[in-house]
């Protein structure tokens, strides 16, 4: 091989990889701090010359609670869906789409779709954390937009 046929290929794997690495990072979800991944003092964190002592944060067990913690910045507009969906915020409503001609039936606190989300049990749908990480995981999937609730729409 000639120098300028190395130099060629060369070139040529360098513009390939920089296509492969521009197109990953121009079509990654974009992230955003959460609440629960800063690291959290409480009032009984103490500081001494001897000791440092941190308080334990307990993860909040009600659903507004664990809103508030897991979509962090975005908890409002988490909470004015949710709201929207499931007014009284009961982990055994229900709406069954069937009756006005739509598909399955929206379940839990988060309404999500027997049809479409086929995987998350009527347990997971009625679980204030199981049924809040798979909507968070829907929100981020959907680059932290709420388009897949029709109350989303609105906010």
């Amino acid at each position: 091989m000639t120098t300028s046929t190395i130099i060629r290929n060369i070139f040529i794997t360098v513009m390939i990889l920089t296509a492969v690495v521009g197109y990953d990072i121009q079509h990654a979800p974009k992230t955003r701090v959460l609440a629960q991944e800063a690291p959290q003092l409480d009032t009984t964190t103490h500081i001494t010359s001897e000791v440092i002592t941190v308080g334990v944060i307990p993860v909040p067990t009600d659903i507004k609670g664990y809103i508030r913690y897991k979509f962090g910045a975005d908890a409002e507009e988490a909470l004015k869906l949710l709201e929207c969906e499931n007014k009284t915020l009961n982990p055994n409503a229900k709406n069954d789409n069937r009756i006005w001609g739509g598909v399955g039936v929206d379940r839990g606190y988060w309404q999500i779709n027997n049809v479409y989300h086929p995987h998350v049990s009527d347990w997971c749908a009625t679980d204030v954390k199981c049924s809040t990480d798979y909507a968070y995981r829907m929100f981020v999937n959907d680059g932290m937009s709420f388009v897949r609730w029709t109350c989303g729409k609105n906010i």
